[in-house]
């Protein structure tokens, strides 16, 4: 919403909508943010006024750089408690290693493949990137990189999850609906990557999607809901902009 917004006349019909659409949104995720920090996607244990779903590191991460955006386009904000215990949290998540948890209740088991960089690879972009945008100090451009790295470097262990029906099934506990996701964050990661270093990590990402395409012209991961080609090819085009542009001076797509 905060992308389709960025280009237009702050002025325009449309681009009010979208500002109402999003200052919902954040609402909406003000009042949804978990007790213990962050937000989640699953409750088990019953139900609250204040969610007390799980929070995982992976959604506080994508909803935290949505916030950013939010900010830098509209000038929203989440509640200032919200947004302190949310970063906090995802701070937690992250290992000496490098690596991020998968939710709260993994941080006591760090050592599980799903925890360790295999397992990793997908989230690792994702929630540095998120954690740069707000608190730059916090990871280095080092680090940043080591995580795309490894995901150029160690892919297979994604490939081999894409298409598999049953989430978690495959080696190091990684699910078809990681890679994608994956390479999204990933492509905004290259915004920050220094001048001699971008145009490699554009050429490593766009060839592991393109390789991936469909016959049908479409990208997918996991088979969800019947609507797993339109999220997959979105993810999938989205990344190819960013690194069209770092390649070659301008996106495909806005």
């Amino acid at each position: 919403m905060s992308m389709r917004a960025a280009g237009l006349d702050r002025e325009s019909p449309r681009y009010k909508q979208l500002m109402d659409c999003a200052r919902l949104q954040v609402d909406r995720l003000n009042e949804l943010a978990s007790a213990k920090g962050g937000w989640g996607y699953l409750t088990y244990i019953g139900f609250s006024k204040r969610p007390a779903s799980e929070p995982t590191s992976f959604l506080t991460g994508t909803v935290l750089i949505s916030a950013w955006m939010a900010g830098k386009t509209f000038g929203l904000s989440l509640d200032e408690k919200v947004f302190r215990r949310a970063l906090k949290f995802l701070k937690s998540q992250r290992t000496p290693a490098g690596t991020y948890v998968y939710s709260l209740s993994h941080s006591y088991y760090p050592g599980r493949p799903i925890n360790r960089h295999t397992g990793s690879l997908a989230r690792t972009p994702a929630c540095d990137y998120a954690i740069k945008l707000w608190e730059p100090e916090d990871v280095s451009m080092r680090q940043l990189v080591d995580g795309l790295d490894r995901l150029w470097s160690r892919r297979g262990w994604l490939t081999m999850a894409l298409h598999k029906p049953v989430p978690h099934e495959s080696f190091a506990q990684n699910s078809g609906y990681f890679f994608y996701y994956g390479y999204y964050y990933s492509g905004m990661c290259l915004d920050m990557l220094a001048p001699n270093q971008v145009k490699r990590h554009a050429s490593l990402l766009a060839g592991d999607i393109l390789a991936r395409q469909g016959r049908d012209g479409s990208w997918w991961d996991y088979p969800l809901y019947n609507y797993h080609k339109f999220y997959g090819t979105g993810y999938a085009l989205y990344a190819l902009s960013r690194a069209w542009d770092k390649l070659y001076g301008h996106p495909i797509i806005h």
